[in-house]
């Protein structure tokens, strides 16, 4: 069971520390005589807990930590641990082949080491101290005729524990402190002086101090025990195994360490708290925080020497005597390779490194992101993103993705760039700026390219790329696709990528994709179509053959990708049938749209299903029109929806759905539909004023005529309707009537209808109706 020191400071830990996200721990394993050793590679201290039930289960207190187990089980056997699996939430099972004791604790800043003893190997272990006391017990309990070479003196530097009961007023952890019998000293020449009472009593008293103080001090997470085995190997020296362990990081100077011997080590709890809330990168104890220059200086690892030279050199010094490797040729070595910008050169010669020191841990880091542009690994730059100098160039790049809050030296990282050779910055450059970009920091990616671009003849793919993203960051689609235009047509391994997002600005664009890229781009489609970008090609191949008006082959790939990627569809299907309600024509148009599932025209986007609507009520197809108006939708498409719902009512001859479906809206093209619904309802005094109200004269005339409105007319602007509204008035009718003499009042109503019939024949001839039918009808 996990010893009740290391579990109480398992739970400060986790109280003062600040979870992030998405934290990779790396698990590696090795068998040593009586215990299996499990060692998990932090990217900074966190707390944990070990939960010894019936399966072992260790508990990490972060958010999204994921474990890296490719490396547990290359140097151990399954005879004590048969599986390590991840329980989610930060936990891992530790499936076990033994009824083995688990030993955990601190090794180093960053590694939590696990140690899997067979119960009479941990009998052993915790039997040590006690064995310890009681062989220097006996040896003082020998006669004082023994002679003086052959007693063994205990140095007063060393302070062995074992556990004891907790002292009153500690807080917890209870050591009891064996400093043997008082009863005498050994002066200068050998001879035993007697001790006096009173310095026996005061020496009782610091013992029982100091006790106090450290179980207080080791309860609060203070001091950390420290294992003897930690100590400096001489060259020719065998280090033993438990030495590796806490030596990948050195100690920095700065920590407070006791007398040499002395089996603790302090720091204060207001700086853990401050490094481990405030400081995330950093590590809690021991670790250097920011590299110096020295230790990123890319340009001057290679001097005035060719590559001939300096790799001839140190590849003749990496092997000596018995083919031991040489470390420090291997970082040489390596810094060469780094220079001429060769990652996966010097990823191979770092592996002979054993154990890998800081700075050798920081070469493997800059190998990796100069071979794959980040480091996919836990890396000591991931902590650095802070740090000042040629180190903050290292730690950007060092990040997948920049979190766009963090705090970044860009001076330093523009100056490091600009230090580069050409083929090095024009290697990381691009990388750097598509970094910034990702991150919102379009304005410093600007800066990275003009760099790159300083003393370049002409741009390289990689350079072109990147200012093709730079151009898309800011909305600037047309020098953006000239940009992706010279990178296709370099034909590197860029060339997939830079089609892709080619298509989709020519398409921002609004321009129509030709036939050749088309081809360009299926041919592309089905040559990577095992790789990453598969996905990302098919998509661009169906919107470029939806562009071309392939709509057959378009709905086809359809139907196929709803079973291979169902996710992709929804958006590429808007798109097709967007072009299709544009481009189409009528048969096309009603063989995709029509065919198309209840569930699918739910799913549509509110502007790609109006448009469909809006064709089909042109044609008069309103029943099916209605099919794609039935979802909700907001803003602008929402009332366009509400609007074509009107007019497909009105299709229908339905004017009381048209006008709830207007309720709440206005705008000229409102009242048209309204006054509409109005005339179809007989009112059409009602539908003559909204006419008028919305500048449609000839309408809102005839409205009137039907509403016999002749005072409307009267006033119209055109003549004969106007004279014509006049003799019709009921008015005339009276005038007529208050002749004198029945004679003098026919004579009246006789002129009154010539007058009218001449009107009336005028009126027709100028609006004379073409009955005659079409000749398609």
């Amino acid at each position: 069971m996990m010893p009740y020191w290391i579990a109480r400071i398992a739970l400060v830990l986790a109280a003062l520390g600040t979870p992030l996200s998405a934290e990779t721990i790396g698990v590696r394993g090795g068998e040593h005589d009586g215990f299996t050793r499990l060692v998990f590679d932090f990217p900074y201290r966190m707390g944990w807990e070990l939960e010894q039930d019936e399966v072992p289960v260790l508990k990490i207190a972060g958010r999204n930590i994921t474990f890296d187990l490719g490396a547990a089980f290359q140097k151990i056997t399954d005879q004590r641990v048969s599986a390590l699996v991840p329980t989610g939430a930060g936990g891992i099972r530790l499936n076990l082949n033994c009824d083995c004791d688990i030993d955990a604790f601190w090794a180093g800043s960053t590694m939590l080491v696990l140690d899997l003893r067979d119960p009479e190997q941990m009998a052993d272990v915790t039997a040590r101290p006690k064995a310890r006391e009681d062989a220097m017990t006996k040896q003082e309990e020998q006669p004082e005729t023994q002679p003086h070479s052959q007693r063994v003196e205990r140095s007063a530097s060393v302070f062995p524990f074992k556990p004891a009961a907790p002292a009153s007023g500690s807080a917890g952890l209870g050591l009891e402190l064996d400093v043997g019998p008082v009863e005498a000293a050994a002066s200068d020449n050998g001879e035993r002086v007697p001790v006096s009472l009173e310095r026996t009593s005061r020496l009782q008293e610091t013992e029982r101090q100091l006790l106090e103080q450290i179980g207080r001090a080791a309860t609060q997470g203070l001091i950390t025990a420290r294992t003897p085995q930690r100590r400096q190997f001489a060259q020719n020296e065998e280090e033993p195994d438990d030495a590796a362990i806490g030596r990948e990081y050195p100690t920095n100077s700065d920590e407070t360490v006791l007398s040499s011997g002395l089996n603790l080590r302090a720091q204060s709890s207001a700086d853990q708290a401050f490094l481990e809330a405030n400081s995330a990168f950093r590590a809690l104890e021991g670790e250097q925080v920011c590299f110096s220059d020295d230790q990123a200086d890319v340009v001057g690892w290679g001097g005035k020497r060719s590559f001939g030279e300096l790799v001839g050199e140190y590849r003749a010094k990496l092997f000596g005597e018995f083919d031991k490797p040489n470390p420090d040729a291997a970082m040489k070595l390596a810094q060469t390779y780094l220079h001429f910008g060769f990652g996966a050169e010097a990823l191979s010669v770092l592996r002979v490194i054993e154990p890998h020191t800081e700075t050798s841990a920081a070469l493997m880091s800059m190998a990796r992101i100069v071979e794959h542009g980040f480091d996919q690994q836990p890396s000591p730059f991931h902590r650095q993103l802070e740090c000042e100098g040629r180190v903050a160039l290292w730690a950007a790049l060092a990040h997948e993705t920049l979190p766009p809050s963090a705090v970044i030296d860009t001076d330093a990282i523009l100056r490091t760039l600009s230090e580069f050779d050409p083929p090095m910055r024009s290697h990381l450059g691009p990388i750097l700026a598509n970094r910034m970009i990702a991150s919102d920091r379009v304005d410093l990616a600007s800066d990275i390219q003009r760099i790159v671009e300083r003393g370049l003849d002409t741009g390289t793919p990689q350079s072109e790329m990147a200012g093709a993203e730079l151009h898309l960051a800011k909305g600037e689609l047309e020098p953006a696709a000239e940009a992706l235009d010279e990178v296709v047509a370099s034909n590197t391994e860029l060339s997939p990528e830079a089609l892709a997002k080619m298509v989709d600005a020519r398409l921002g664009l609004g321009e129509a994709i030709d036939l050749e890229t088309t081809q360009l781009v299926e041919a592309y489609a089905l040559e990577y179509r095992e790789s990453e970008i598969a996905a990302d090609l098919q998509r661009v191949l169906i919107l470029a053959r939806a562009s071309l008006g392939d709509f057959d082959r378009v709905f086809n790939e359809l139907r196929k990708l709803s079973v291979t990627a169902p996710a992709a569809v929804p958006p590429l299907r808007n798109h097709a049938i967007h072009e299709l309600a544009q481009v189409a024509d009528d048969p096309s148009f009603f063989k995709h749209t029509l065919n198309q599932s209840a569930q699918v025209r739910n799913q549509l986007a509110p502007n790609v299903s109006n448009l469909v609507a809006e064709r089909l009520l042109e044609l008069g197809f309103y029943d099916e029109a209605d099919t794609f108006l039935r979802q909700g939708a907001d803003g602008v498409d929402g009332r366009q929806r509400r609007v074509l719902r009107a007019r497909s009512a009105l299709g229908q001859v339905k004017p009381r759905r048209a006008e709830a479906d207007l309720l709440g809206l206005h705008g000229a093209d409102v009242e048209i539909l309204r006054a509409q619904a109005l005339s179809l309802s007989g009112e059409h005094q009602a539908a003559s004023t909204l006419y008028a109200e919305a500048n449609q004269e000839r309408k809102a005339l005839d409205e009137a005529w039907l509403a016999s409105d002749w005072s409307l007319l009267e006033q119209s602007s055109d003549p004969e309707l106007a004279q014509l509204s006049r003799l019709l008035d009921s008015e005339t009718d009276t005038a007529i009537a208050a002749i004198e003499g029945e004679l003098a009042r026919d004579q009246a109503l006789l002129d009154d209808s010539i007058k009218s019939r001449t009107q009336l024949t005028r009126v027709l001839r100028k609006y004379e109706m073409n009955t005659a039918l079409a000749e398609n009808q």
